[in-house]
């Protein structure tokens, strides 16, 4: 396989019809630049069913795929790093995002690489890095009025990646289209992993001289 498959979506929905249909699918995506503020409004993407997550929480760091929680064996940023360059390998992007990483880094995820102050009790439950791995991307150029997928296979290697980017592609344009739906998650999120995503009420504490805050 010489590069990711591409494909133009004839009379597409617009970008958030089309996170309608996904919104509920494991770490659904929509970068949104519809509205066109002084020229800025250029491209908008949707994505979901990542084949990887990267997450990190607390000094442990883990892969979530498909068979299972794996642990990683270097700190989260040198994991981070050796796999965008995975994915940033092959041909040109067919669209300004075709695929990568996505997600968060908190802000407490500075202590890997920089000496703080102890940090105030953590308001909130997130990890310290989130990170999904997408391997199908829906593009809307805004200017033009034309949406592109690109399917990349990965991560799958050789002749399998080829199958694969045929497949998550012919998929994408199902639910696009609105002649089908996506199949199953690639990476499900259960009820732990729910748990720990779901930060709930934050809890709020006063500030010195400030009583209204």
């Amino acid at each position: 396989m010489s590069g990711p498959l591409v494909a133009t979506v004839a009379d597409p929905p617009a970008p958030d019809a089309a996170f309608a249909r996904v919104g509920h699918r494991p770490h659904a995506l929509w970068l949104d630049s519809s509205a066109d503020v002084a020229g800025t409004g250029a491209w908008s993407f949707v994505a979901a069913d990542p084949y990887a997550v990267l997450r990190a929480d607390g000094g442990r760091v883990a892969w979530l795929t498909p068979g299972g929680i794996r642990p990683a064996g270097r700190p989260v940023f040198a994991e981070l790093t050796a796999a965008l360059a995975d994915a940033s390998a092959g041909a040109p992007a067919a669209i300004p995002f075709d695929g990568g990483a996505a997600g968060f880094v908190s802000y407490e995820a500075a202590a890997a690489f920089e000496r703080l102050p102890p940090p105030l009790p953590r308001d909130h439950g997130l990890p310290d890095v989130h990170l999904a791995f997408y391997d199908v991307v829906a593009g809307w150029d805004h200017a033009t009025g034309e949406c592109r997928v690109v399917s990349t296979g990965r991560p799958a290697t050789g002749r399998e990646r080829a199958r694969r980017a045929e497949r998550r592609l012919a998929a994408a344009l199902a639910w696009l289209t609105g002649s089908g739906m996506p199949g199953p998650p690639l990476v499900e999120r259960g009820a732990g992993a729910r748990r720990r995503l779901a930060a709930g009420p934050i809890p709020s504490r006063p500030v010195e001289d400030v009583a209204w805050l």
